[in-house]
């Protein structure tokens, strides 16, 4: 039964759910990421992510890149905060995790910004200034790459 706060609305989707499934998938498996070897909370709030990140390939949002700089991840923003209308996330490396280094480990969302960030190109502020559409998308790229 579907909640009274389901969206009445049908949405229409650029691909098809087995086609964005397949994206999530190549995604996960790109940086080895098994649902299965996390812990109950852990694991619950990566299929939370996956879910979200599921509708956004099927929306169009996300798309998966293979080329001179390895795997990338291409994110067209819904409600661009200035000129950039896609964000380009680069393979995840060292280098870029150390964007990380001098945040509270509890403080998630600093440590999600300067990774997506770094990863992007553009810095934590760049992501900051995004509105809550694109947002939490880019934030639930973070948690796979979080646990990557």
């Amino acid at each position: 039964m579907a909640s009274k706060w389901s969206n009445p609305k049908k949405e229409v989707f650029k691909l098809s759910p087995e086609s964005a499934e397949a994206s999530v998938r190549e995604l996960m498996e790109f940086y080895r990421i098994d649902i299965d070897d996390l812990d109950g909370a852990q694991k619950a709030s990566l299929e939370l992510a996956l879910n979200r990140l599921q509708k956004a390939y099927q929306r169009g949002e996300l798309a998966n890149k293979r080329g001179e700089k390895g795997f990338q991840i291409v994110q067209k923003l819904i409600a661009p905060p200035g000129e950039v209308k896609d964000l380009v996330y680069d393979e995840l490396k060292g280098e870029l995790k150390l964007s990380m280094d001098g945040f509270n480990p509890n403080d998630g969302v600093a440590r999600q910004h300067a990774l997506l960030g770094a990863m992007s190109g553009l810095g934590a502020t760049a992501i900051g200034a995004l509105k809550a559409v694109d947002l939490a998308t880019a934030e639930s790229l973070a948690h796979v790459f979080f646990m990557a």
